[in-house]
């Protein structure tokens, strides 16, 4: 448990605590601010009795000597690069999660909507925020930890569309054209400390929150291919 990084802690901590805000459980959120590292790693179901943290556990909390996420920012598809993905070498994949999430949240702004007569009108993001996250997290959770390419994230400013490049193809089943109806967790172990921090939703709804989202807005829906290679 001492090997975890104290900003992954804090990390977990802020994501844990807005989790309980969005329900209006604000004990529960001064509860998480008040667990000891020890006691915040148990409860996400990480931590051995011995203090050794598991395999999903080590990932996400302790410091990582690579990027795991790479976000570039282009102007148009296969334009000129706006941003170069930062070197996030030295923090935890939580951490990695965190920034890669606050810059897309930037990206990500808002849109008048005009059509509300009134004085105070709605806006809403160019992308659902909750389909963007599911979209990185699956990339994340499901890809193949063998190889050491970093998942690639790319934001393209003028379409405001996201494409996200996840080493490993698909495994247990599922395919482009059944991701909507087969289920399969390549690592369980970590998808189910994603579910415990809320970072996405229960098992095999990340997808339909995504296809959700986007045609509720009126934007197309998701397309998942599988490249040829590793």
């Amino acid at each position: 448990e001492s090997d975890a990084a104290p900003g992954a802690l804090v990390v977990a901590r802020r994501y844990l605590a807005s989790w309980a805000r969005e329900r209006g459980t604000d004990t529960d959120g001064a509860d998480i601010g008040a667990q000891s590292p020890r006691e915040l790693l148990t409860a996400l179901g990480v931590l051995y009795p011995d203090g050794r943290l598991s395999a999903a556990g080590a990932l996400m909390f302790c410091s990582s000597d690579r990027t795991h996420i790479a976000l570039s920012v282009l102007d148009v598809e296969g334009g000129e690069l706006l941003a170069a993905p930062r070197d996030l070498a030295g923090l935890s994949l939580l951490e990695q999660i965190a920034v890669v999430d606050d810059r897309l949240d930037t990206l990500n702004t808002s849109l008048r909507v005009t059509t509300d007569p009134g004085f105070a009108q709605p806006s809403v993001r160019k992308l659902p925020p909750g389909a963007v996250r599911e979209a990185v997290l699956n990339g994340v959770v499901h890809r193949d930890w063998m190889p050491h390419d970093p998942v690639e994230v790319t934001w393209i400013e003028e379409d405001s569309a996201l494409q996200i490049v996840s080493p490993g193809g698909f495994t247990g089943g599922v395919t482009a054209e059944n991701v909507l109806t087969q289920r399969h967790a390549r690592y369980p172990a970590l998808a189910d400390l994603c579910r415990a921090l809320h970072l996405v939703e229960k098992q095999g709804l990340g997808v339909d929150r995504m296809y959700r989202d986007m045609v509720v807005l009126g934007h197309r829906p998701p397309m998942i291919v599988e490249e040829p290679g590793p």
